[in-house]
């Protein structure tokens, strides 16, 4: 353990469970450094897991969606995610309560790949090269995002669309199954 004239070292998690969490370095025991809290890291992936937080390298704010299940009592856990369940299957279910749909449900199903398009605003290609050239910023993924935030109803947007695009390929496929026979 470092005495009172030393330093007192410190190291943040980068990686893993306890991704943002700082420990302070308490001993080494063969491979691995100890932590105040316990925790132990093997030396030789200390790198790949951990920073060393100094002048040079300060604490990093980390978004964690998990962290805040983490804080949560593990009995209060267990309901939340059935909840989560539920609510998924209700956002599936659609509105109207067709008999179709437990047909659909139980249906065998084989993949499909469906040829969706949408007509969408773009800029230019020359414009989006200059900004890729610009920007180190993923700017397909930043124009994908905008133009996600600018469809008032998302929902109706993709049903609407998808609808077309099964509509075509199911008209395809009674075409070609057609002139089979």
């Amino acid at each position: 353990m470092p005495n009172e004239t030393e330093d007192i070292v410190q190291y943040q998690w980068i990686k893993g469970d306890n991704q943002g969490t700082v420990e302070t370095y308490v001993d080494t025991e063969g491979k691995f450094l100890v932590f105040e809290s316990g925790r132990r890291c093997n030396q030789s992936i200390i790198k790949e897991f951990m920073m060393k937080i100094d002048i040079d390298n300060p604490v990093l704010q980390f978004e964690d969606p998990i962290q805040s299940v983490k804080t949560k009592p593990k009995a209060k856990a267990q309901p939340k995610k059935a909840e989560t369940v539920t609510k998924v299957k209700e956002i599936l279910t659609p509105l109207h309560h067709s008999p179709t749909i437990p047909l659909i449900q139980k249906a065998k199903k084989t993949k499909t790949k469906l040829n969706v398009r949408f007509e969408v605003e773009l800029p230019s290609k020359s414009f989006i090269k200059v900004m890729e050239e610009s920007f180190e910023e993923d700017i397909i993924q930043d124009l994908a995002e905008y133009i996600v935030s600018n469809i008032e109803d998302s929902k109706k947007f993709l049903i609407d669309n998808l609808k077309q695009s099964i509509s075509e390929w199911n008209k395809y496929n009674n075409k070609t199954k057609k002139s089979e026979t």
